[in-house]
């Protein structure tokens, strides 16, 4: 007969049926009882590992996380093979950012037991956190194959998979999502999400309907539908869901300045102030406040617009290199003696190669490049290209020796083919804007990094090495702004000279001007007025007679608002009009018939500027701090009308009405500029060119001669 066990100390029984009772109540979500069950069970048995495991459970829950972490690290010391606990260190440590030993602990788990679908799945949500995205899916792809019904995980492959842009497979995970479960909010979210950047917008708003009837407590539903209603230009409805979004989570990461920008593409101009200073005070706190691009619109603060450069890079697109994904890029080695130097590989990444301000600007570099010293590529993510009739994309096209498709490559995949292909220096021109690929820099994808046109500022990214630039747009005093070192051109902006003007002549009633005096203008997209440019620019229409302002029709919420703002003032709605968009020989032949040009502020005109002044219409500027705030002042600078730059926005109020009271004065500005444009700097694409040529090899000589990156001054120019 087998001997009988010896019965258990009394207090390690009592301690027992306290975990059991406590379990019990966790189950039932009476959270307080069973905390003190658990408690009850360790003053019995201080090495109760249960009650050490589910107390460390509790705080984690209840954001107590130092708390969690000590139960949890006394709990190992009894059972240091325990998967579950080992999993739910390793979320804790993600929890506190504690990345590496999170991984390490997920590791050790995973040598322990790899049969373990929750362990998988929480180990492929850390990898995500740490931006490996390839290591993710194969975790989230992990987990399904030992539990096929576990449907968070197709929803994060899915969003893992739309990440590495492989859409049709990424869709196929949201279905299997939704297929296991037809409620799942989120993943008819992230389903709607793909189906936004496939441009299938009606299908995207179904997705998101869904996701808002099944999650309507989730602030990244409203979000993510707020992105979509935006880029269907339903600008109200966009900031409605904003504003449930901030209800839900106001720290939501980026949110306030995503709300903000949609409130002002609308012209809703309401606590304008109070939005502005709550979004200052949570970028300088630290806090994940805007994506960089909406802030250069609102704020005229270069200091701030690098923390909230940093904190989004931080966030979104850290250097990979740091961590181990991709192996250091190799510069240029020098030329042999007795062999010709090879040519230096460029390439020009952009979302953008179609009739955009980017290519309308470029198109002549491209064909200008100097092929016996240049080979120049095309990376090409226009996903929107579907136009068979945009000559300008045709145009671009022809003008690359090599076109390279990245469209469906995910930012890896796609430095990794720069690499192959030797690629000495790659331009982002596209930055923080939207459907830019400024991720796959991140990869090092090339010796040498820049930034050029697409975004006016810095990416406060440490792999980006250059930023192109003129001394107006980026004084010398301003450089330790911006994260880039600075290579500076004699005008900061390129311009193609081929750009057709329509000999159309629009009198001022065709453009719906009833008044007879001055016609003012200002074509600049409408986030870019702000009320204080507005307000500047009431003061001028009333104190210039019969004087009007023609601005772009973008769309009729803002119209509505302005025109009432108008009246508020004191201003006969007639004096403002507004224009419909042309195409482009007759919206550059409109500039002819306005007297000036009122620029906005904090954000420039750009291209903007350089259409009004190579048709022959001058521009009247406020020039600030930051590089968005000083773009026209560039643009005046290259045509030798730098009388037209004014230091403050009083100045800018009493310029406009002196010339408009003065139209004679209006007179010799346009024949001035008509005298100047020939020669002028901002219009000498060849010019531009030869000097971006030699930044160009200045750069890859510092880089394959080993030197630090540091500012590049070739030719520098006096300010005037």
């Amino acid at each position: 007969m087998a001997p009988t066990a010896p019965p258990l100390p009394l207090n390690i029984q009592q301690a027992a049926s306290w975990v059991t009772r406590g379990l019990q109540a966790a189950a039932e979500q009476r959270v307080d009882d069973a905390k003190a069950c658990f408690e009850n069970a360790l003053s019995l048995q201080p090495d109760q590992f249960e009650a050490l495991h589910h107390l460390g459970l509790i705080a984690y829950r209840a954001k107590a996380h130092f708390l969690a972490l000590g139960y949890f690290s006394v709990a190992l010391q009894l059972q240091p093979h325990h998967v579950v606990l080992l999993s739910n260190q390793g979320s804790l440590y993600k929890e506190l950012k504690l990345f590496e030993l999170s991984k390490a602990t997920y590791l050790q788990a995973l040598a322990v037991q790899d049969q373990f679908a929750p362990l998988h799945f929480n180990f492929a949500n850390l990898l995500f956190e740490m931006h490996d995205t390839e290591g993710a899916l194969k975790g989230y792809q992990a987990a399904l194959a030992l539990n096929p019904q576990l449907t968070p995980a197709y929803t994060n492959a899915g969003n893992m998979l739309t990440k590495l842009r492989k859409y049709d497979d990424a869709q196929a995970c949201y279905d299997q999502a939704l297929a296991l479960d037809p409620s799942s909010g989120l993943a008819h979210a992230n389903k709607g999400k793909l189906l936004k950047e496939q441009f299938r917008f009606d299908e995207a708003l179904q997705s998101f309907e869904l996701a808002e009837r099944y999650a309507p407590e989730v602030a990244k539903v409203y979000v993510l539908k707020a992105e979509l209603l935006n880029l269907m230009k339903h600008f109200e409805a966009a900031v409605l869901n904003y504003n449930k979004a901030k209800a839900l989570d106001p720290h939501y990461e980026f949110l306030l300045g995503l709300r903000l920008h949609n409130k002002m593409l609308g012209g809703d101009w309401a606590h304008f102030e109070t939005d502005i200073e709550e979004l200052r005070q949570r970028i300088e706190s630290g806090g994940k406040a805007t994506q960089p691009a909406q802030l250069l619109s609102l704020i005229d603060a270069p200091a701030l617009q690098l923390k909230a450069a940093e904190l989004y890079i931080e966030h979104t697109m850290p250097p990979q290199d740091s961590l181990g994904l991709v192996a250091p890029c190799q510069p240029l080695g020098p030329s042999s003696s007795t062999s010709p130097p090879r040519k230096i590989k460029v390439a020009y990444v952009s979302a953008d190669f179609k009739h955009h301000a980017v290519c309308i600007l470029m198109a002549e570099l491209f064909e200008l490049h100097d092929r016996s010293h240049f080979e120049i590529y095309a990376f090409d993510s226009t996903l929107d290209a579907q136009d068979p009739g945009d000559e300008m994309r045709q145009r671009v096209m022809k003008a690359f020796d090599h076109v390279e498709d990245i469209r469906h490559l995910s930012d890896q995949e796609a430095a990794a083919l720069a690499r192959r292909l030797g690629v000495d220096i790659a331009v982002d021109l596209g930055g923080h804007t939207h459907g830019s690929r400024t991720g796959l820099f991140a990869y090092r994808a090339a010796p040498v990094q820049l930034s050029y046109l697409g975004y006016l500022g810095t990416i406060g990214a440490p792999y980006m090495d250059y930023l192109l630039a003129d001394k107006t747009i980026i004084p010398e005093s301003q450089q330790p702004h911006y994260a880039e070192k600075i290579a500076y051109l004699p005008c900061y902006q390129v311009n193609d000279p081929k750009r057709e003007v329509s000999d159309k002549r629009f009198s001022k009633a065709e453009l719906g001007v009833q008044t007879t005096g001055v016609l003012y203008c200002s074509f600049n997209n409408n986030y870019k007025i702000t009320p204080q440019v507005f307000q500047a620019w009431m003061r001028i229409l009333k104190a210039v007679p019969e004087s009007s302002l023609l601005l772009l029709a973008d769309n009729p919420s803002v119209e509505r608002h302005l025109q009432e703002v108008a009246l508020a003032s004191g201003l006969e709605p007639q004096r403002l009009v507004f224009g419909a968009r042309l195409k482009t020989s007759d919206y550059l032949a409109r500039y002819k018939t306005p007297d000036l040009f009122l620029d906005t502020f904090p954000y420039n005109a750009g291209t903007t500027a350089s259409d009004a002044l190579w048709v022959g219409l001058p521009v009247l500027t406020f020039a600030g701090e930051s590089f968005a705030s000083r773009m026209a002042a560039s643009a005046l600078m290259g045509v030798g009308l730098e009388e037209l730059i004014t230091p403050s926005i009083e100045a800018y109020t009493l310029k406009a009405i002196e010339l408009g009271l003065h139209p004679e004065r209006l007179h010799a500005l346009k024949q001035q500029l008509a005298h100047q444009r020939a020669e002028a700097d901002l219009f000498n694409a060849p010019k531009f060119t030869r000097h971006l040529e030699a930044l160009y090899r200045a750069m890859v000589e510092r880089s394959a001669s080993g030197q630090t990156v540091e500012h590049i001054d070739l030719s520098p120019t006096p300010l005037r």
